[in-house]
Order: C-alpha cells, then structure tokens, then sequence
C-alpha cells in the first residue's frame, strides 16, 4: 500500500490519531481517514490508534480511565489552541476546568447534614443495635396482629 513513513511523519500520523481519539472520533472513521488520507491498511492504522491510546494514557496518570485521559487530552487540545489565538480568558478557564478535572483545585466545602437539614447526630453501635431491637419488636407486633 504506502510506503514505510519517516520517524517526523509516524509522530504527525499519531499526533493526528490521538486528537481524533481526544475528539471522540469513532474507530471506523480513523480508519477511513487512514486508508484515504495516507493509504493505510486496517492494521496499519489499528497500530497507530494504539500507539495514540497508549501516548493518551501516558499523557495521563496511568492509574485514570481511558475516559479520563481522553478527556485530559481534549482539555490540553483547546488549552494549546486557545493559547495560540491568544485567548488567554478562554485558556484561563479551560485551566480551571483541567485543574478540576486533575483533582489540583481546592477541595469544595460540603456542609452534609441530617432528615430535613437538622444537624447529623452521630450514631453509636449500641444506637444502631437498640434502633434495630425496636424495628424488630414492631415488626413482631405487626405480624401478630395480622395473624388475628
């Protein structure tokens, strides 16, 4: 089919495998665009989709989720090109979106509290053991009045 390509065009073709991947490209239009775009066979761009998946994941923690890394990778992408516009707002808050995404933010401050915003009320064994003794009895006192 096509010729062996140099080490600056595979990086190009995997570069271009992992933004389509970062896009959400379906793996029937990578191949597609593979076969047309540089006369590719099946195998030839299934082993550029993994070498993208596996740039993707290392790109990533490799402890995250494909969906993770590829959201990361899509982050990334719009972070370079809204650096390149000079949008520097816009790459502002796809930062903060990045950084939330990471985990690198501030945590959030959650106020949990109980039944119809009352305060929590801690619970003990010996609570949950008497809550259950009770639940038991009524229970019982239900059964023996149905068998009336």
């Amino acid at each position: 089919m096509s010729h062996k390509p140099t080490a600056a065009e595979y990086r190009k073709r995997v570069n271009h495998v992992a933004a389509m991947l970062a896009t959400g490209s379906a793996r029937a239009d990578i191949m597609q665009y593979g076969a047309e775009k540089w006369d590719l066979s099946i195998r030839a761009v299934d082993n550029l989709i993994a070498r993208a998946t596996v740039e993707i994941r290392e790109a990533a923690d490799s402890t995250k989720t494909d969906d993770e890394a590829n959201a990361r990778a899509i982050y990334m992408m719009v972070l370079r090109e809204q650096i390149g516009r000079r949008d520097f707002r816009g790459a502002v808050a796809t930062n903060d979106k990045l950084c939330r995404l990471l985990g690198l933010n501030a945590p959030e401050r959650t106020e949990h509290t109980g039944a119809d915003g009352a305060p929590l009320v801690p619970t003990t064994q010996a609570d949950l053991a008497a809550r259950f003794e009770e639940l038991v009895r009524e229970q019982a006192a239900r059964l023996r009045k149905k068998d009336q």
